[in-house]
């Protein structure tokens, strides 16, 4: 019975945070080493468009928010443990946030302080893929810029 309960209140949490996951299959990172520039490309509301594996350098995602329905998901891999950092970036009056997921679905941060920049930490993450989400509150074309980094 302690189990259901913790299981429905991460479900509730994941849902109330507005980042579940609606994907079962895992996008196939492209090939290579880490750390390097990606353009968005639609679509990625569901599906993660695929950003890389993170190494010693950061990876650079550059992108475009449409409308606040526009959603959009990337995924990124760590070969090992490692504390990394996620920052968005953007000039204009939009209000974006931040989300960061597992290859679950359960949602491991999120960052909605009304303003440029979004970020967050996450410390010692195991190996793994992990998902980031970038939402937007406002009805306006927003372009915006990820960076991924490794700490």
């Amino acid at each position: 019975m302690k189990t259901t309960g913790i299981l429905a209140l991460l479900l509730a949490a994941a849902v109330l945070a507005g980042c579940s996951e609606d994907s079962s299959t895992e996008p196939t990172p492209p090939p290579g080493g880490g750390g390097g520039t990606v353009t968005e490309a639609e679509p990625n509301d569901v599906t993660p468009q695929a950003a890389g594996t993170l190494r010693d350098t950061a990876i650079v995602i550059t992108g475009s928010c449409a409308s606040a329905a526009d959603v959009d998901r990337f995924s990124f891999v760590l070969t090992t443990q490692r504390t990394f950092n996620a920052s968005l970036t953007w000039t204009g009056g939009a209000d974006l946030d931040l989300g960061v997921t597992n290859s679950a679905g359960i949602m491991l941060a999120y960052r909605d302080t009304g303003g440029s920049p979004e970020s967050c930490t996450l410390t010692s993450m195991a190996a793994g893929t992990y998902v980031l989400r970038v939402g937007s509150f406002t009805n306006q074309a927003q372009s915006y810029r990820l960076t991924i980094t490794p700490r």
